[in-house]
């Protein structure tokens, strides 16, 4: 058997880093988040609110990705994000926003 060590501890380095990565990435769009909900409160109208719901729920539908198609485990809060926000209308819209309003989260 040849010498596959070289191999397996550059390929081992590579998934270092890349988890590593994926976790930074991660944590930056917990932080958007955060930033939107907060943003969110401070609107004075629903109306006003409503284009941080629309990057809300495009961020939902990348870690949406995240979960179901790459199989990556997330953290509870961002499964429970993932769980919430799967539905995107008026309605679910408005519910948040009363509940951010009362300082809830998901």
């Amino acid at each position: 058997m040849r010498n596959i060590w070289p191999i397996l501890e550059e390929r081992l380095c590579s998934y270092r880093d890349s988890c590593l990565d994926i976790k930074r990435f991660l944590l930056l769009y917990k932080s958007r988040c955060d930033e939107l909900v907060w943003s969110i409160v401070e609107c004075s109208s629903f109306d006003g609110a409503l284009i941080f719901f629309d990057e809300l729920y495009e961020i939902q539908n990348k870690l949406a990705i995240i979960k179901y198609k790459y199989e990556y485990p997330l953290q509870e809060d961002m499964e429970a994000f993932i769980y919430h926000f799967e539905r995107d209308d008026v309605y679910s819209r408005k519910f948040w926003y009363e509940k951010f309003k009362k300082g809830e989260r998901w």
